[in-house]
C-alpha cells in the first residue's frame, strides 16, 4: 500500500494528537481532527466543498476527544488501532475502485465517512449533516482516473474581466519541491495553560511551559491569557497576548509558499523586521481574531538570541507557527493547540522538516 506524503503527514499529526491526549492508540477521530487542523490548501478545499469548514463544528469535534488521565504513552509507542488500520485499508479500496493505486487524503475522507464512526456521526448530526451525505459528496468530487490522486485534478481559479471563473475551467498538476529539509522539532499538540492573568514562558524545544512542575527550561515566547472562565461558546473574554522579551527576538508575517511542503516556507528571512507582540482573541461564534495579523499568514519567529560584547547578534533559533487554536473548557482550563516547526540548530534558518 502506497500513501501520499501528505497523508503520511496527516497520520503523523493524528499520532501527535493521540499522544498529547494520552491515548494508547490512534483512533479514526484523531485522523479526522488532524484533517480539520491541517493548514494545507487541499484539505481546506475539500472540507469547504462538502460543508465541513464550520468553526463551531470543528471546535465541538475537538471537545469530543478529551484528554485522558491515564499513564502517558511514549510517543513512539502510539500505534494505529485496528479500527484505524481498517480505515486505511478501506481507503485503499476506494482508490482502487477509481483506478488509483496511491492512497491520498481524499480516500481517507471517503473511508472515514463510510465507517459510521460514532464520534463523527454524533457531532455531525448536531449540524444536520449525515455521514452518508458526506460520502456521496466526496464521490462527486473525486475523479475516477488511473493517473493519480485528486491533487492532479484540482481546478485553478482565474480572474477574467474582473470576475472569478467558475469551477472546472482548468486543471493543474503541481509537484511540491524539496530544497533543504532538515531535522526539526515538530508539534501539533494541545497544551493546557497552567495559569491565567500572568506571563508564562513556552519552551518550543521541550514542548512545554517554563513553569513550576513543567519541563520547559528556556522561553521562546511568553503568553498572558485573559479568560472569564466560561466555555468558548459562551465566553465574552478569551484572549491571549504573546510577547518576545529578548533583544532582537520577535516575529514577522509570511505568505505560505505553495511549493513548500508542511511548514509553508523553506527558511526564515533574517532581513525582516521582527516585531515583539501580537494578540489573539476568540469571539463568541468561535472565530479566531488575530490582532494585526492577516488570515492565512504564517508567524515566523526568532528566539534564544545571543549577542557579543558589542551587542551584535551572533546566535538565534528560528521557527514557524502555522496553526493556533484557543479554547476554554468545562474543566476550568484554557487549552492552546499549536502547530509549529522549531529548528534547534542555532543560526540555521531552514524550516522545512524531513519526513
Amino acid at each position: 500500500m502506497e500513501l501520499t506524503e501528505h497523508l503520511r503527514y496527516i497520520i503523523h499529526s493524528a499520532k501527535t494528537i493521540a499522544y498529547a491526549r494520552d491515548y494508547k492508540y490512534v483512533e479514526p477521530e484523531h485522523l479526522m481532527l488532524a484533517l480539520f487542523m491541517d493548514e494545507n490548501d487541499l484539505p481546506k478545499l475539500l472540507l469547504e466543498r462538502i460543508g465541513l469548514n464550520n468553526p463551531r463544528l470543528i471546535r465541538d469535534f475537538n471537545d469530543c476527544i478529551p484528554r485522558r488521565n491515564g499513564t502517558p504513552t511514549k510517543y513512539g509507542d502510539v500505534p494505529l488501532s485496528s479500527v484505524t488500520t481498517k480505515i486505511i485499508e478501506d481507503a485503499e479500496k476506494e482508490g482502487l475502485a477509481l483506478g488509483d493505486d496511491i492512497v491520498g487524503i481524499e480516500y481517507i475522507l471517503m473511508a472515514l465517512f463510510k465507517s459510521g464512526n460514532p464520534t463523527m456521526r454524533s457531532v455531525f448530526r448536531a449540524y444536520s449533516i449525515t455521514m452518508g451525505d458526506l460520502y456521496e459528496k466526496m464521490k462527486e468530487i473525486v475523479p475516477g482516473t488511473s493517473d493519480g490522486a485528486v491533487e492532479k485534478h484540482l481546478p485553478v481559479y482565474e480572474v477574467k474581466d474582473g470576475k472569478w471563473q467558475p469551477w472546472g475551467m482548468e486543471m493543474l498538476l503541481s509537484l511540491r519541491r524539496r530544497l533543504n529539509p532538515v531535522d526539526l522539532i515538530v508539534s501539533g499538540d494541545s497544551f493546557y495553560v497552567p495559569s491565567t492573568n500572568s506571563w508564562i514562558g513556552f519552551d518550543m524545544a521541550k514542548k512545554d511551559w517554563v513553569y513550576e512542575g513543567k519541563t520547559g527550561v528556556k522561553s521562546d515566547f511568553e503568553v498572558f491569557v485573559t479568560w472569564d472562565g466560561k466555555v468558548t461558546a459562551y465566553s465574552d473574554m478569551l484572549k491571549v497576548d504573546v510577547r518576545f522579551t529578548g533583544r532582537d527576538e520577535g516575529y514577522y508575517l509570511a505568505d505560505p509558499i505553495s511549493d513548500c511542503s508542511f511548514s509553508g516556507i523553506y527558511s526564515a528571512n533574517t532581513n525582516n523586521v521582527f516585531r515583539q507582540e501580537f494578540s489573539c482573541r476568540v469571539v463568541r461564534d468561535g472565530r479566531r481574531m488575530l490582532s494585526g495579523i492577516e488570515p492565512g499568514k504564517l508567524i515566523v519567529m526568532r528566539s534564544r538570541c545571543e549577542h557579543d560584547n558589542g551587542h551584535r547578534l551572533v546566535g538565534a533559533n528560528y521557527s514557524v507557527l502555522n496553526g493556533f487554536l484557543l479554547h476554554g473548557g468545562f474543566n476550568g482550563k484554557v487549552e492552546m493547540t499549536m502547530c509549529y516547526f522549531f529548528n534547534p540548530t542555532p543560526n540555521d534558518t531552514n524550516l522545512e522538516p524531513k519526513r
